[in-house]
């Protein structure tokens, strides 16, 4: 019910490149042309220096690619940042938000409402679960599923909680600026109705499944094709749980 925000991201950037594709053609051309020994060191003296203006057929090329980086820069922050494991539905919702803003031809695939999303009011309560705001009586009804009782807490947990398990990341100024802008505008407010934790963790993107399906596709070779089904599956927990383990943990097994 929860699409991936890396997809939807990739192909509205691909949509905005697309009146970039004429100058981006001939940048490609050019790069392939210089991947070529011959024409790396081809004698200045015959040809003289390459000129960019000739590549991209006009003087107006070179300026449009200036500029095309500069917006390319800041929407490549945003789409590292929905590689961290630690990015929720809500920090994915504020930076959309904040792209629309900047770049309103995004707004039609990017809005909480766009045709491509499954389910709307199902990701609106995800986004309003983990701000702490109120559900609508359809979001609440979206997510009557993950209700608990009052005397069982479910295992939920604040969306302070959460925020201070977030492993401290490297990120551009561009998405800084975007996440502490919209701390100041989360409301506190706290619903009387309780849900499991569940709901604040859900995963924005398909990016932890798509790296575990790489994994198994680089476990899964030629020279092992007759592998066991148990054997495969017990190499590929080993490898994608590698990091709760090392070779003491091991050998405190066998023995």
């Amino acid at each position: 019910m929860l699409g991936c925000a890396s997809h939807r991201f990739n192909l509205v950037v691909n949509r905005f490149l697309a009146d970039y594709e004429t100058e981006l053609v001939a940048v490609n051309n050019l790069m392939i042309q210089l991947r070529h020994c011959n024409n790396v060191v081809y004698p200045r003296e015959v040809h003289g220096p390459p000129t960019y203006q000739t590549e991209c057929n006009s003087l107006y090329g070179p300026q449009k690619l200036f500029a095309l980086l500069t917006d390319l820069e800041k929407l490549d922050t945003v789409c590292k940042a929905f590689q961290h494991k630690t990015t929720t539905a809500p920090d994915v919702r504020l930076q959309f938000d904040s792209v629309v803003t900047d770049y309103p031809i995004m707004a039609e695939h990017l809005r909480p409402s766009a045709e491509s999303v499954n389910c709307p009011l199902f990701e609106s309560a995800l986004v309003n679960i983990g701000n702490g705001d109120t559900l609508t009586t359809a979001e609440a009804r979206a997510l009557k599923c993950f209700e608990v009782t009052s005397d069982s807490d479910g295992g939920r947990v604040d969306g302070d909680q959460v925020n201070a398990k977030r492993m401290k990341q490297t990120r551009c100024d561009y998405v800084v600026a975007i996440l502490r802008e919209g701390k100041r505008r989360r409301v506190s407010t706290r619903t009387n109705v309780s849900y499991r934790a569940l709901a604040k963790l859900a995963p924005p993107t398909s990016n932890t499944v798509e790296r575990l399906l790489s994994t198994c596709k680089l476990i899964m070779t030629p020279q092992r094709i007759c592998m066991q089904p148990v054997n495969f599956e017990m190499i590929a927990f080993l490898r994608a749980n590698r990091e709760m383990r090392n070779v003491t943990t091991l050998i405190g097994q066998n023995e």
